[in-house]
């Protein structure tokens, strides 16, 4: 399988694997919260999306090193099959974002029985 990045971003850095039934893509996303996430699929062209925003501080308290990145970033990961986009899902937990991306079944691996004559 060889999927084509169209952008990078070390800031989401993917996986992706595959079996006979489907895709799974995890993406690294610390800090972002569902609400900060969006993804989509057009064309066979899988797009993620979102932002990390700052934590606020408490009380008076003063940032005195910022070392996680901050802002939007987006990843957008053309797709080796044709998917069937109407059984795709997306969870995220504990800052990895996993997406199912099942094989549409023209894409899917066939077992074809030898007859003797």
């Amino acid at each position: 399988m060889q999927a084509i990045f169209e952008s990078l971003s070390a800031y989401a850095p993917l996986d992706i694997e595959e079996n006979n039934e489907e895709l799974v893509v995890v993406a690294e996303v610390p800090g972002v919260k569902k609400e900060d996430v969006k993804v989509s699929l057009e064309d066979g062209v899988l797009s993620i999306g979102g932002e990390r925003k700052p934590n606020a501080l408490a009380g008076n308290a003063r940032g005195l090193v910022r070392e996680h990145r901050l802002g939007r970033f987006h990843r957008t990961v053309r797709l080796p099959y044709a998917i069937d986009a109407a059984a795709v899902s997306a969870e995220l937990s504990n800052g990895l974002l996993r997406i199912v991306l099942p094989k549409a079944e023209e894409a899917r691996p066939k077992q074809i029985d030898v007859k003797v004559k």
